[in-house]
This record gives structure tokens, sequence and C-alpha cells, in this order.
């Protein structure tokens, strides 16, 4: 699997979960976990690894959307916590 589809894949799914009317928080915990554990990993071995001036571009934009997905994943386990 390339690093695109293994990140496309966590954002995706991080994804599904915030659209869900009733989030789970054993599943936010889990994204939030794949996220740090896996994608930004995977993003610091990209950036190592394939730094070109195309894909600075592309991983800026990636590092980003994990970055928010990321925040609204938290924000929404901490409102889950404190109910």
């Amino acid at each position: 699997m390339s690093a695109h589809n293994a990140l496309s894949d966590i954002y995706q799914h991080a994804l599904q979960v915030l659209g869900q009317d009733q989030m789970d928080p054993v599943q936010i915990k889990f994204h939030l976990s794949a996220i740090k554990g896996d994608a930004i990993p995977l993003l610091l071995a990209v950036e190592h690894n394939y730094m070109s001036t195309d894909l600075k571009v592309w991983l800026v934009t990636v590092a980003m959307q994990f970055q928010e997905a990321f925040i609204t994943l938290s924000c929404c386990f901490e409102n889950i916590k404190n109910q």
C-alpha cells in the first residue's frame, strides 16, 4: 500500500466518524490514535525521504487536513466526556 493510500484511508475513516449522528468515544479515541501513531509518522517519513518542491505543497496540505481532523476529533471527544 502506498503512503498516499494509507493516509487517505486514515483520513477518510476519521471523517466518517465525524459524520455520524452519535459518536462513540472509543471510535474517536481509535482515530485520534491512528492519526497520531500512523499518519503523522508516515508524513514525517515522506518529508524526510521524498522532499521535492511539488511534494512539499502536497505534504503541507495533507498535514493541515490531519491537524484539523485531529483537533475536531479531540473537541468531540472532550464534549462527550464532559456530558
